[in-house]
């Protein structure tokens, strides 16, 4: 059995090194959070599952909230009762770098992208909460405390990104215009530069001149019905594999834009606010790594500072490796394609591209004779059926993948192929009667189904 005083004494223990460690054991936690994100926030598109979506959704959710949790903390401590408080206010900039959202998710849904103008007041706020930080942690007699000018700088541009994508996504504004590649009269000119010797350069032009012409990522977006006879935005010439490809790409671009900073950071201004937020974080590490040395600090706080300053740094390194990798790099380099060395990287990362996996390709399948024959008692399942969930966790159970068949593929562009022909352009009308119309089913037996009411 075990002593009682000795788990007291545990107990103290843990809650005194609560009280002296629990911002930066909260900001720990935010830059953990802020490495899953980095990893797996656009990995949803690619990944089917129950897992994927409630890891991302959680951790976008709590980063959030364990950032204001910091932000909080670090506004109500005594300053005046504490050695080196400049390197507590060292923490809420950095905290704010945090919140600014990695590029691969600025929001986890449609709905976060019409919360443009409260993003704005609490980028507004937040700045004011981090400058009181500031204040109130300045030692004057310390240089570490002119770092927290650059690390504010590298905040307040990560956070101003996030904001600016969310702002463009409904907007229309994609970041890359059609007018930045080329002009409309000169499309055709475009195509025909580039070398046939690149596989999938083609399709990604084609795609992001469908995507930036239709925007179906907008909502009520009206675009003129002659826009898919274009040569350049036609995709009736193509085989079945090279459509669903661009289709792909096509429903890349309105992923990115939707959810990422995508459209912001492939601009002039968002290569500058990259550049500026780099040498930001890098100049806050230097400046450390010199004026620790002779500071007086606890190795164990100059240990800690090293890890997330390191790890912050590593974080944005990692995301700028990964730029050129991208179908909006590769429409920057069309742009620029005759300038030197903008080939080479066009012929190397072309075949890379065109070989990405964009989705699961894969569908899903519900068994439903196994739902209805095999009830399986599920775990605490009193509780999850007081809240509701049970039916759907019981479905998720009872679903599979299987991969999407080539022969799938290629009967559905002809069945599109087909189906467009025979419409010619007629307006649309009810839906399902056209259909029922093709297929001669439409008479009074039917007719019922598509009238409205």
């Amino acid at each position: 059995m075990a002593d009682p005083l000795v788990s007291l004494m545990d107990f103290l223990g843990l809650f005194e090194l609560w009280n002296n460690w629990n911002v930066e054991m909260l900001v720990l936690v935010s830059f953990a959070f802020q490495i899953t994100l980095t990893l797996f926030g656009s990995r949803r598109r690619s990944i089917p599952g129950f897992w994927i979506r409630f890891v991302v959704w959680s951790t976008y959710l709590l980063s959030n909230t364990v950032a204001k949790i910091v932000m909080g903390k670090l506004t109500g401590i005594d300053t005046k009762q504490i050695h080196h408080r400049e390197l507590k206010g060292l923490l809420a900039p950095l905290i704010f770098v945090q919140i600014g959202n990695p590029d691969s998710i600025t929001a986890y849904s449609i709905e976060d992208n019409r919360l443009e103008l409260r993003q704005l007041l609490g980028l507004i706020i937040q700045v004011g909460v981090v400058i009181w930080i500031i204040v109130r942690c300045w030692d004057p007699t310390s240089p570490i405390s002119f770092l927290l000018l650059p690390m504010f700088l590298a905040g307040i541009t990560k956070y101003g990104e996030s904001v600016w994508a969310l702002r463009t996504a409904l907007t229309g504004e994609s970041g890359i215009t059609i007018s930045e590649i080329d002009q409309e009269e000169n499309v055709p000119t475009l195509f025909r530069q580039l070398p046939e010797s690149i596989p999938g350069v083609e399709l990604i032009l084609k795609a992001y001149y469908r995507f930036d012409c239709l925007k179906p990522h907008l909502e009520n977006w009206l675009y003129q019905p002659l826009y898919d006879t274009h040569p350049w935005i036609s995709i009736a010439a193509y085989p079945p594999e090279d459509v669903f490809l661009i289709t792909e790409i096509e429903l890349g671009f309105m992923y990115d834009v939707l959810y990422t900073k995508a459209p912001v950071i492939y601009t002039r201004q968002g290569c500058i606010l990259r550049i500026i937020s780099l040498l930001s974080l890098v100049s806050v590490l230097c400046g450390f790594a010199i004026l620790s040395r002779h500071a007086g600090i606890e190795l164990k706080y100059v240990l800690f500072i090293y890890v997330v300053l390191i790890g912050a740094v590593i974080l944005e390194l990692y995301q700028i490796i990964l730029l050129p990798f991208s179908e909006w790099a590769i429409l920057k380099m069309m742009k620029h394609h005759n300038k030197p060395g903008v080939m080479k990287c066009l012929r190397a990362l072309g075949p890379k591209s065109s070989n990405r996996k964009r989705w699961s390709n894969s569908l899903g399948q519900f068994n439903l004779f196994s739902f209805c024959l095999h009830d399986e008692q599920l775990k605490l399942r009193r509780i999850i059926k007081f809240r509701g969930i049970d039916m759907e966790l019981r479905k998720n159970r009872n679903r599979i993948r299987v991969d999407f068949p080539k022969e799938l593929k290629e009967l559905i562009v002809h069945e599109m192929k087909e189906i467009d022909t025979m419409r010619d352009s007629k307006p649309i009308t009810q839906r399902g009667q056209w259909a029922l119309e093709r297929y001669g089913c439409l008479n009074s037996e039917f007719k019922w189904s598509v009238e409205r009411f």
